[in-house]
């Protein structure tokens, strides 16, 4: 169980930062498609690697991809620094892992 949440997290950052690159990371605030691109580039991954150990489906997949737009849509819009931002970004992105691996 540990393992899989280690290679969730490895997942995570590398999908959301390594593969992002600095197009998405600014025009995904300022395009709907963008975003939606991007949130699928994410969690289909993530998904796929839930399915292939037994725990993701497609209700998986659907609350990766919704919750993963919807966070980084709201967190930039938080009124704090861009440190605290990030930092409750990448919980909340860790909190949506956990759901999905425990509960979906």
């Amino acid at each position: 169980m540990i393992d899989t949440f280690l290679t969730l997290l490895f997942l995570h950052f590398l999908l959301d930062f390594s593969l992002q690159g600095e197009w998405v990371a600014i025009f995904k605030l300022k395009n709907d498609w963008v975003m939606l691109v991007h949130s699928y580039i994410w969690a289909f991954p993530i998904y796929w690697y839930l399915h292939s150990v037994g725990t993701g489906n497609h209700e998986t997949l659907l609350f990766l991809a919704a919750g993963h737009y919807l966070i980084d849509r709201i967190t930039p819009k938080l009124r704090t620094d861009i440190n605290k931002r990030l930092i409750i970004d990448q919980l909340l992105h860790i909190g949506q892992l956990v759901i999905a691996q425990h509960f979906i």
